[in-house]
């Protein structure tokens, strides 16, 4: 099946070879874009302190979902930006468990590997190394090599979503999930807080999470 670019990617393709192309000296002119972001984000707090522990944060671009997009087969042995425009982030404030994997508090970057075998997983990448390395969202095969794969389970939507739609969802802390929606294809994986407690740093209880969007 026929791979399509989102317009995003093709317009960063083209500014790329522009720049190669230009003799030094050479005039130089500038193209604009507008792109809608996204952000989701979950807050824990104490109800009965109103104490703030700290919050997690996803912010990336929401591209328009399009029926010719087809099934997700032609992506298969790619590493893959996750929206469009500049890259996704995912900035934690508290310790997470995002799968079966441990995430410690910082920002990271984010983007998607699907398998040979069609299996789905999000891709975290170090942010400090991504932009001093200078890698581009438009290019995420040069990122291969790096970062830590978390794997997602991959099932149709219950409401198809006519953009992008990354959530937080659930208001368990310890039992949280986040949720990729585009078109009718959907990605999930449990999330869960770690935040340390009196006597414990991992004891069992959760703090409420109060969640938001956008």
């Amino acid at each position: 099946m026929q791979r399509h670019r989102s317009p995003c990617s093709l317009l960063a393709a083209a500014l790329a070879l522009l720049a190669w192309a230009q003799p030094a000296g050479a005039q130089l002119t500038v193209a604009t874009q507008e792109a809608m972001r996204g952000l989701s984000r979950a807050l824990f707090y104490d109800p009965a302190t109103r104490q703030r522990f700290g919050e997690i944060l996803v912010d990336y671009g929401a591209p328009v979902w399009k029926a010719d997009y087809g099934d997700l087969d032609a992506f298969r042995g790619q590493r893959l930006r996750l929206g469009a425009g500049e890259w996704a982030s995912l900035t934690c404030e508290v310790p997470m468990t995002i799968g079966d994997t441990p995430v410690a508090e910082g920002r990271y970057l984010l983007a998607l590997d699907c398998s040979a075998a069609g299996v789905w997983s999000l891709v975290l990448l170090d942010a400090a190394r991504v932009e001093r390395d200078d890698l581009p969202p438009w290019d995420p095969a040069r990122t291969k090599a790096l970062g830590v794969t978390i794997e997602l389970t991959q099932q149709t939507a219950a409401s198809p979503s006519p953009r992008l739609a990354v959530r937080i969802e659930g208001s368990d802390p310890k039992a949280m999930l986040l949720s990729l929606t585009f078109g009718p294809h959907q990605l999930v994986v449990p999330l869960a807080e770690r935040i340390p407690r009196s006597g414990s740093p991992d004891a069992a209880g959760g703090s409420p999470v109060r969640r938001g969007g956008g």
